[in-house]
């Protein structure tokens, strides 16, 4: 059987998942709010896309509807900006990606300790 002793000041009883919630609680709020961010932000490069891609399209929709009354497919005219856009989008990711990589691989690691 468990006692309590009366020489520990006890300021209310807690329950365990009450305390790491209050602890856990700032960070959670700012999990939540990068992540709403990163969807906001997701949205925002969806929406850019788009309105590039449609800019594109309109300055070249007479050279379409002369390749189009020349005998290209409507698939052949729309695949050409479905491949195209996606394979810019990923060249500008690894770029992005590679350049601080490279940098970070070239970091003097003694260096780095002793400054630190």
């Amino acid at each position: 059987m468990c006692a309590i002793d009366p020489e520990i000041a006890l300021l209310g009883p807690w329950h365990m998942r009450d305390i790491v919630g209050d602890t856990l609680g700032s960070t959670r709020l700012i999990a939540l709010m990068m992540a709403v961010f990163g969807f906001l932000a997701l949205g925002l490069g969806a929406v850019g896309i788009y309105g590039v891609t449609a800019q594109c399209v309109a300055e070249q929709r007479r050279d379409i509807v002369i390749r189009m009354a020349l005998g290209a497919e409507a698939t052949g005219v729309a695949g050409r900006t479905i491949v195209t856009a996606p394979m810019v989008l990923a060249l500008v990711a690894v770029a992005s990606l590679a350049f601080p990589a490279v940098r970070a691989s070239r970091v003097d690691p003694v260096r780095t300790l002793r400054e630190e």
